[in-house]
């Protein structure tokens, strides 16, 4: 067993036997090592690994001894804990605050209460009061007053697991305060809802109590335009449904695209060149598309008719004009063409 593990478990045992207290101070490192049967090195490193998780408070003795004290609230060691599951929830605000209600609607179920848990209550709402309340003081006040509402049930664990949730309501307040209208109005109204919530616990009236409570919550978040439903199971909030899609093919015409293609438009996107390249052969149209183009210049390729002597031409007018070569015009960049051939293709239609 660890050794920090084996003091740990003496401290238990001390509480369980009501011979040390939360608050209380330990026999320096030097005894406490004889009572847990451990060196005093090893239990110099326990106390100091026991401090760091935040259940020890360490000062220094008399001849550099270790004076070890107890915290009187051991479950705030666990709040970094609660703050990762909170950071991993799909919604960490509603989390918090069902929390919170379910644990403190218990707490004011009554209506046997810790009466010393209702003076603690008064001094926190009176401190509220003063004008000269700093922001961060009034935030630290009003998790100490959630915590209390959890002891009046006198059950430990619900003020220790509030207690644990500190850190994160006081964090949950300061991100409302730049989206409230204005934070004195705010702050009044508070001042006046947990005082009603003592008030209506201590008349007995648990049912009005936790009403309160619950309005409190809800109007705290809604103000700043956060809607709170504890109805609604968080499980069911920000589902992700991951589907696979096809990838389009880059392809410039795809091979099972059941769309028309215009001969006219497909014969000039194969002749587009890059600029200054010889153009390939060209092959005279076929088909339709020479029906659709007897009788039209193509725009880079011009093809002579049948060749004529001077002589046929001088008997007869129609005859053919001599034979010219096949001329190729590479200056013309691929736009002209694509343009060009277009425009053919719905003349001709």
């Amino acid at each position: 067993m660890a050794h920090h593990q084996q003091l740990l478990d003496w401290i238990e045992n001390e509480l369980i036997n009501q011979t040390l207290h939360l608050g209380d101070n330990l026999p320096d490192d030097r005894v406490l090592a004889r009572e847990v049967g451990i060196s005093q090195n090893h239990m110099r490193e326990s106390l100091k690994h026991c401090e760091e998780i935040g259940v020890l408070r360490l000062y220094e003795g008399r001849k550099k001894s270790i004076i070890a004290q107890l915290v009187r609230e051991p479950a705030a060691s666990a709040g970094p804990a609660i703050s990762l599951y909170l950071a991993s929830s799909l919604s960490p605000r509603q989390d918090l605050l069902a929390t919170c209600l379910l644990l403190e609607n218990h707490a004011l179920t009554g209506p046997d209460y810790d009466q010393s848990a209702f003076e603690e209550l008064d001094r926190i709402v009176e401190a509220m009061q003063g004008d000269a309340t700093s922001l961060s003081d009034f935030h630290d006040l009003e998790a100490d007053f959630h915590i209390q509402l959890g002891r009046l049930s006198g059950n430990a664990l619900i003020s220790a697991l509030l207690a644990t949730l500190r850190d994160a309501m006081i964090e949950a307040r300061f991100e409302l305060v730049s989206q409230v209208p204005l934070w004195s109005a705010t702050a009044s109204r508070l001042r006046m809802e947990y005082r009603a919530i003592v008030d209506a616990a201590r008349s007995g009236d648990a049912a009005l109590a936790q009403t309160l409570l619950k309005a409190n919550l809800q109007e705290r978040f809604a103000e700043a335009g956060h809607s709170v439903d504890f109805e609604t199971p968080t499980r069911e909030a920000g589902r992700i449904n991951l589907e696979p899609i096809e990838v389009e093919t880059q392809e410039l015409v795809p091979e099972d695209w059941g769309g028309p293609i215009e001969p006219d438009l497909f014969e000039a996107l194969t002749r587009i060149q890059p600029m200054g390249a010889a153009p390939a052969s060209a092959q005279p149209p076929t088909g339709s598309a020479t029906r659709r183009r007897q009788g039209t210049v193509s725009p880079v390729v011009r093809v002579a008719s049948t060749t004529a002597s001077p002589e046929a031409r001088a008997t007869d007018p129609h005859a053919a004009e001599p034979a010219r070569a096949v001329e190729e015009d590479p200056g013309e960049d691929a736009a002209a063409v694509l343009r060009e051939g277009y425009e053919c293709a719905t003349s001709d239609r």
